[in-house]
């Protein structure tokens, strides 16, 4: 079952917490899902998804000259139900998108 942790149209340069109680339970170690970005025209795109908010264990997605991407992600959960993220792009973001699909004790 696909959980959206983060749906936005904002651009982040710093990471910015969010709760994901919703999406996993107390004492999850591990999340995984997918992530995306879109733009609405061909730029720089990247979104980064952390353990905590100085980046411990970043996971990037990244394109260049291209207008989406989406990959998959695996993340150790350092933080009880709390992941981090930043999203930027050279061009106007569309939407950036961080789902949770999967947790492991």
């Amino acid at each position: 079952l696909d959980v959206s942790a983060v749906t936005t149209t904002s651009t982040t340069s710093s990471y910015t917490a969010v709760s994901i109680a919703s999406a996993i339970p107390r004492n999850a170690k591990k999340i995984a899902g997918w992530a995306g970005t879109q733009s609405t025209t061909a730029s720089t795109q990247s979104l980064s998804i952390a353990s905590s908010l100085q980046g411990l264990s970043l996971r990037l997605i990244q394109v260049n000259e291209a207008t989406a991407i989406n990959a998959a992600y695996t993340l150790p959960v350092s933080t009880d139900q709390t992941l981090y993220y930043r999203n930027t792009t050279t061009g106007t973001l569309q939407s950036a998108a961080i789902v949770i699909n999967e947790y492991s004790f």
